[in-house]
């Protein structure tokens, strides 16, 4: 530390306000005492001078510093610079500050060490910067599964600044995939004790301790999906389940279902209503469920054991009475588990859980109607060689229930055909005219039923906007009425003139299911129950494949 003879006393504040000078650099005055700086610094730096004639003496001060230069009395023996934190020097910015003082004055220089460099020094070069980053590798992993985690075995190396591709994600220490072919396996999973499968890539599968024991309950895949449940029928399966026990034997003491209805603004306890009775089976033992509110069934006062490592499979039954009018044609309907207690027989632990919807635990959904159609194909319906022109190319059969008469209301029928004369024959243009279709009863052949007809494309555009591809789908929309226990046999009719039988065109027609089509359509029904435009989603035995006839 370096002396000087006090000759005056002046205080200087680093935040006083900075005045502009021809060479580019700022001054401030205090008590006739200048400060200089560079106007291009941003804040102040790390470097303080106080220049003398004998040299500089240099300081470190923090952007938040005050520096005051106190008086020495001539009775003691020297002044100081005391550093005062937390003052902003806010309207002085420079790299380094010069403070000039008489050659004789005599002060104490207090160092301050700081690591705060000014923004003006600190700055990024941010092309450099980039340039510099973009040097670096980086590991990706391949992530097959999906599940977020990569298989350490199939990686690449590459550089930071490349693109991504798909199915890659990036390494980190200890997130390797064990299993990169199942996504319920990676080190984040939640693990199964005592299943033979190591979901959280330990390296070993769980041993199961009472602590640990569960009882499993999921879905089994068995399970009807996609059904019509009839009034007055009985013993209507709505759902299977697997019971699993790991890590000791358990007891099941109660299971809630509860009744799912999309019924489109209707009543969700009409079909509910219909039934007359719920049961859980279990091989020969058999519970009657107990209806509760807003459509749950609960089963209790049985004691359904389950034995450690070993599966117990129930299922759930309804008996259905007289459907009320109250339920609609849009009512899609189905069971899942939604609570059990069960009681572990080693650790006499009694636990309840509740469970909301999933696919682990909603049975099949189905729709309840008064009757129902069956659609097939019909005996003699053509097949193989034809000669081109107006004839009978499907032949199908329409029953209904006994329980009430279907009404038809729409058939979609899908074409495929080939032209490979290239004659245009099979195009919307040449197809798309009501002479060329005709639907009729085979009892009276001479009378069409078709009311209206619409065309479309393979893609299931509409013909009248490209005519000159081939014909994909016809739309019959219909008035018939097929009688309670009654079937009917029906007769498509098309005009295939300019197939060439020399090329040995092609053509056939079907019956399919909306969801399996480009036009997204199948047919529309009545179930005799105020129940009218039924799409063919829940009836079993579509698609209706004709044959296909070659000329």
């Amino acid at each position: 530390m370096r002396q000087f003879n006090a000759l005056f006393m002046f205080v200087l504040v680093l935040g006083l306000s900075a005045c502009s000078m021809n060479s580019g650099r700022s001054e401030a005055t205090v008590n006739n005492t200048s400060i200089f700086g560079d106007d291009d610094a941003g804040v102040i730096e790390t470097d303080v001078f106080i220049e003398t004639d004998s040299g500089n003496t240099e300081i470190d001060v923090e952007p938040d510093v005050q520096i005051d230069v106190v008086e020495a009395d001539a009775s003691e023996a020297d002044a100081e610079i005391d550093v005062v934190e937390d003052v902003t020097p806010d309207v002085v910015e420079s790299d380094t500050l010069q403070i000039d003082v008489e050659e004789d004055a005599e002060v104490d220089v207090v160092e301050v060490d700081t690591d705060v460099e000014s923004d003006a020094n600190t700055e990024p070069d941010a092309e450099e910067d980039i340039s510099d980053f973009c040097l670096a590798n980086e590991r990706r992993l391949r992530d097959l599964d999906g599940d977020g985690y990569g298989d350490p075995n199939n990686a690449i190396l590459i550089g930071v600044c490349e693109p991504w591709e798909d199915g890659f994600v990036i390494w980190q220490e200890g997130s390797d995939d064990c299993n990169d072919g199942d996504a319920n396996v990676h080190p984040y999973a939640q693990e199964v004790c005592g299943d033979g499968i190591d979901q959280d890539c330990s390296g070993a599968d769980e041993v199961c301790s009472n602590a640990d024991s569960d009882l499993l309950i999921n879905l089994n895949e068995n399970t009807p999906e996609g059904r019509i449940l009839l009034g007055e029928t009985v013993g209507n399966v709505v759902g299977v389940y697997d019971a699993v026990a790991v890590g000791e034997d358990f007891s099941i003491d109660q299971l809630t279902f509860q009744l799912f209805a999309d019924v489109g603004g209707y009543n969700e306890q009409a079909p509910l209503s219909a039934m007359t009775q719920i049961r859980l089976v279990s091989n020969d033992l058999v519970w009657i469920g107990v209806p509760g509110t807003y459509g749950s069934v609960r089963f209790d006062g049985f004691d359904l054991v389950v034995s450690e490592g070993s599966t117990v499979q129930f299922r759930i039954e309804v008996d259905l009475g007289r459907v009320p009018e109250d339920v609609a044609s849009t009512n899609r309907l189905g069971f899942y588990l939604s609570g059990v207690t069960r009681t572990g027989l080693e650790s006499e632990i009694n636990q309840t859980e509740d469970w909301s919807m999933s696919d682990t635990n909603f049975g099949g959904t189905f729709v309840v109607h008064k009757t129902k159609p069956t659609i097939s194909l019909a005996s003699g319906s053509p097949i193989g060689v034809a000669i081109p022109g107006y004839g009978e190319v499907l032949r199908f059969n329409v029953a209904a229930d006994s329980r009430g008469f279907v009404g038809l209301e729409e058939v979609v029928f899908q074409v495929t055909s080939s032209d490979n004369a290239e004659s245009g024959w099979n195009t919307c243009a040449n197809l798309n005219n009501g002479y060329a279709w005709r639907l009729v009863d085979v009892t009276d052949p001479s009378f069409g039923l078709e009311r209206d007809l619409a065309y479309y494309t393979t893609l299931g555009e509409p013909c009248y906007d490209h005519p000159t591809d081939p014909l994909g789908f016809v739309v019959m929309s219909l008035e018939e009425v097929v009688g309670a226990g009654e079937t009917k046999t029906y007769s498509l009719r098309a005009d295939t003139t300019g197939a060439s039988s020399i090329a040995n065109d092609a053509f056939r027609v079907d019956i399919t299911r909306g969801a399996d089509n480009a036009l997204g359509r199948d047919i529309l029904w009545t179930d005799d129950n105020y129940a009218n435009g039924i799409d063919g989603m829940f009836i079993r035995n579509l698609p209706v494949i004709g044959g296909t006839l070659v000329f």
